[in-house]
């Protein structure tokens, strides 16, 4: 593919996970909970992602770092991986059976341990989108919902010039080190934290539509053909 977010070249475009696709980050209920009922806590679930595991490598992951901070954080953070993802636990790149079972001793990792609904998010005001083995593609879903946002990425998509740390978002540095400050402060600016997440929520459901991403990769589509065809 010569354009696209995963392989970094010139053109980046919206990727399936944000299609209407059944994986489609989209919740399956409306966010009824009030900003005041949700904890103030900050959550996130997902899988152990983010390379091939080779001695402690893993620990340099984002979604293993995470989990690492909480263990000291947990009147901040409510994180868990759900699911052990045996794919990138390979005794070809240095992980052994004793090795993945070491790892999700430590993480507690267990079939079911952590799988809630998918809308238990919505009774947290703050939500984490933290890279795996790239961007998680729950970004756009999860701003929709009725909390706020903390981003944490290396990775580029198409609407991130459009996109505003501070106005529509949270962001949190690569490498983790900043975000039990960041959580702190929004909890003790409630109402710059409320308006950040309403700010990110209108604009996505107003910009960033199933139908403005059929439409972007639609222009993208004609000027790559038009810059192929030899009419630069």
């Amino acid at each position: 593919v010569p354009c696209g977010t995963f392989s970094k070249s010139d053109v980046d475009w919206p990727q399936f996970h944000y299609e209407r696709a059944g994986n489609s980050p989209k919740y399956a209920y409306p966010d009824n909970v009030l900003w005041e009922d949700k904890k103030s806590l900050l959550y996130w679930r997902g899988q152990s992602t983010g390379g091939w595991i080779s001695g402690d490598n893993y620990r340099s992951f984002p979604r293993f770092k995470l989990l690492d901070i909480a263990r000291n954080h947990s009147s901040l953070l409510d994180v868990a991986i759900t699911a052990f993802y045996e794919h990138f636990c390979q005794a070809s790149h240095g992980c052994t059976d004793s090795d993945a079972a070491r790892i999700k001793a430590e993480y507690a990792i267990t079939p079911h341990a952590h799988n809630e609904p998918r809308e238990d998010v919505y009774k947290y005001k703050y939500v984490f989108d933290v890279d795996g083995n790239s961007f998680s593609g729950r970004y756009l879903g999860l701003l929709k919902s009725g909390s706020l946002v903390f981003k944490s990425t290396v990775w580029a998509e198409y609407f991130d010039g459009w996109l505003k740390p501070y106005v529509h978002y949270v962001p949190v540095r690569p490498d983790l080190s900043d975000l039990v400050e960041r959580v702190e402060w929004a909890r003790g600016n409630e109402g710059e934290a409320r308006r950040i997440q309403r700010a990110g929520k209108e604009f996505v459901e107003r910009v960033v539509t199933d139908a403005q991403n059929d439409c972007y990769f639609l222009l993208v589509l004609l000027e790559w053909a038009r810059l192929q065809s030899g009419r630069i």
